[in-house]
């Protein structure tokens, strides 16, 4: 199995979950159409929370 997860990550690292999760095929690709659209900033980046 795969286990994601790091306590060491960032931002930049971060937005490789959705996309690794894809690859190895953990998500459906609507649920990944549905991540990019409502969760991921400019540039396929993870949104940093507002404040």
């Amino acid at each position: 199995g795969y286990i994601e997860g790091n306590p060491l990550t960032d931002y930049n690292f971060d937005a490789s979950v959705v996309p690794f999760a894809r690859g190895m095929s953990l998500i459906s690709e609507k649920l990944y159409q549905a991540c990019i659209v409502n969760h991921l900033g400019p540039q396929g980046r993870v949104a940093r929370p507002a404040g």
